[in-house]
């Protein structure tokens, strides 16, 4: 954390600029926008990436994670409108999008994590919702994703990254998991444990 808090001091100071990105031309600075601040690098310490345009629809709004689930290819949006998007792969039919804003079944509040399912990795898909900390499971058919299921937290822990360990279990670093650095939680979303002491503080 120390040394990039340092990296980004030295970028700033030696190639920040504010404003509207500008075409470069070989040898010049390529631009690379963060929000209202634009940070250049030389072009010739980047590697160069190649490749086609798979999907330029304005479907997506701000794709958050990425999963692939047999034939298809799931993208969570956090703009939730869409929620989640359902393509064909690897052909890059658009199929569904999934989702509104929202406290109900099929409705999210913010999209943190695609999670491949334990028991049928190419034929369903789980997403984890950190604001309602909520895990939403999701069926796939041969041409859109039908809800499954819904398993609420019983514990007050907001996960980082949690990931399926067999069928029923889940393991996540987790914010205010203050007994341990992992949290295992069941199948119904209840903790179990934790895993690994913390780091000592004097302060708290």
């Amino acid at each position: 954390m120390r040394f990039c808090k340092w990296l980004l001091l030295i970028t700033s100071l030696l190639g920040c600029r504010t404003g509207v990105p500008q075409a470069v031309g070989e040898g010049q600075t390529a631009p690379r926008s963060f929000g209202i601040r634009t940070f250049t690098y030389r072009t010739d310490t980047l590697d160069t990436l190649k490749g086609t345009v798979w999907f330029d629809g304005p479907t997506l709004g701000r794709p958050a994670d990425l999963l692939f689930v047999g034939s298809f290819l799931v993208v969570g949006d956090q703009t939730l409108a869409p929620a989640i998007h359902l393509f064909r792969w690897p052909e890059g039919t658009y199929l569904q999008g999934i989702g509104q804003p929202g406290e109900g079944p099929g409705e999210f509040r913010s999209v943190a994590k695609l999670l491949r399912d334990p028991q049928t990795p190419n034929r369903a898909f789980w997403v984890y919702d950190l604001t309602a900390m909520r895990f939403t499971r999701y069926l796939l058919t041969d041409s859109a994703a039908v809800l499954d299921r819904q398993i609420t937290q019983q514990e007050g822990l907001a996960l980082f990254s949690p990931e399926w360990v067999g069928d029923s279990l889940l393991v996540s670093p987790a914010i205010m998991a203050y007994r341990g650095r992992l949290s295992v939680l069941n199948a119904q979303g209840a903790l179990i444990r934790t895993i690994g002491p913390t780091p000592p503080n004097p302060k708290r």
